[in-house]
């Protein structure tokens, strides 16, 4: 191989250096085995194109450059003797050099490529030192190291032509192109099929948790005694990680909302059980499933001019008819201190013992202002959900509910009905 000749060692095959034996390029009746170019002293980045430069004369008008009987290689003899006579005549050759580097940017086939900025003008003013001529063909080594890392270029036949390449170096320059092209396609298909699957598993697990959601009250249950007899309670809906849901009130609905899942579909929906034209005081609301079964209910109280809110959940007895008795599972009352305004959150469970016995400390803190749109729930330092207001227009509630991993999302969501109430009651006085 002469000397000068640049070589591309693409990363789809080998990259120099590394120790392994790259495949051979194999292009017609010609087989190209770059294992044969690793014994050459490299002078840039392993895996890039090397470049050596030779020592030769002025560069004369109307010649071919060095000798057409290079090896045809990833690049040609004409190619080395771009970068010579750029070094040997620069203010002439880098008028030349700019115009193939303006042509190729504006190629249509290059458009969605990022070519390497074309190298400076101060780099071709001097050309009478020595230290300047290295300091420029080491420019140049990098501009067409970084060009023909392309494959696009590889295969672009104007790049061909305006390079002035040998048929057999084109030839070959354009299989091995292709050949890091189709690697590329094969990986972007490989990397499409992967989207497509997890996109797959998480539209299933989607499916699952809003199965789950419909259907938990009917099949999870567990036994607890309440007023001296034995009934049947559901356990709490949870997930393993994190769940995000929205809220927004219908328009002219009279408290009623609607819940929107993590996959943007109706999961949940609040309806008003004592509806009426004109806005009284001790509504109930209720959060009820897509088939309208309820799994909550939630009471306003109004005493001494404050309000507070009751959340019940359902027991039903186990005894004679399956009735349906409304436990008390937590009160949230909103008090006002000098402008401060705090929400109390106040647990009851229900025991092994024949009663319930409300805690006597909250056990859920409520952080921030719903005035301020931001506003969270905390168990000792572990946030459990975070409540994020919207702006929205002729509406009293429109905000994302995120519940952490293994929180009941029924209890949460109830907690932040109950606060928006309570702070449009406060708002609209």
């Amino acid at each position: 191989m002469p000397a000068g000749a640049y070589v591309y060692n693409p990363p789809a095959i080998a990259p120099v250096g590394n120790g392994g034996s790259p495949a051979p390029v194999q292009h017609g009746a010609t087989v190209y085995q770059p294992a044969v170019y690793q014994q050459m002293p490299p002078l840039s980045q392993p895996g890039q194109m090397l470049y050596s430069p030779p020592v030769v004369g002025p560069y004369v008008a109307g010649s071919a450059g060095p000798s057409s009987s290079a090896s045809p290689g990833l690049s040609a003899s004409t190619t080395r003797s771009a970068v010579d006579r750029a070094c040997q005549d620069p203010q002439r050759r880098s008028v030349e050099l700019r115009k193939i580097h303006d042509q190729l940017v504006s190629s249509a086939a290059l458009r969605e490529c990022t070519l390497p900025d074309f190298p400076p003008a101060p780099w071709f003013t001097d050309h009478t030192k020595p230290e300047h001529m290295a300091r420029r063909k080491k420019e140049l080594v990098r501009y067409f190291n970084a060009l023909l890392k392309e494959p696009k270029v590889l295969v672009l036949p104007k790049f061909h032509m305006l390079m002035e390449l040998a048929t057999d170096a084109a030839e070959a320059m354009r299989a091995v192109g292709n050949h890091i092209l189709d690697a590329r396609m094969e990986r972007q298909r490989a990397e499409q099929e992967r989207k497509r699957q997890v996109e797959a598993e998480r539209q299933r697990k989607m499916r699952e948790a809003y199965n789950h959601a419909q259907t938990f009250h009917r099949n999870d249950h567990y036994q607890v005694w309440y007023n001296g007899a034995q009934m049947t309670s559901t356990r709490a809906l949870t997930y393993n990680e994190h769940t995000a849901f929205n809220l927004r009130e219908k328009f002219w609905g009279f408290g009623d909302a609607t819940i929107q899942g993590p996959n943007g579909q109706p999961w949940f929906q609040i309806s008003k059980i004592n509806r009426s034209l004109f806005h009284f005081h001790d509504c109930q609301y209720a959060i009820l499933n897509m088939q309208g079964e309820p799994l909550i209910l939630l009471q306003e109280c109004w005493k001494f001019m404050s309000l507070k809110f009751k959340i019940y959940s359902i027991l039903t007895d186990e005894c004679g008819q399956r009735r349906q008795h409304m436990f008390k599972m937590c009160s949230i009352k909103r008090t006002s201190i000098f402008g401060i305004v705090e929400y109390v959150i106040r647990m009851a469970t229900p025991s092994t013992a024949r009663d319930c016995r409300p805690c006597r400390k909250s056990l859920i803190k409520c952080d921030g202002s719903w005035g301020d749109w931001n506003t969270s729930f905390s168990v000792g330092r572990y946030e459990t959900a975070r409540v994020s207001r919207n702006f929205a227009f002729m509406t009293t509630g429109d905000y994302d509910i995120h519940v952490s991993p293994g929180q009941d999302v029924i209890l949460y969501l109830a907690l932040a009905v109950c606060i928006d109430k309570m702070h449009y009651e406060a708002t609209r006085k």
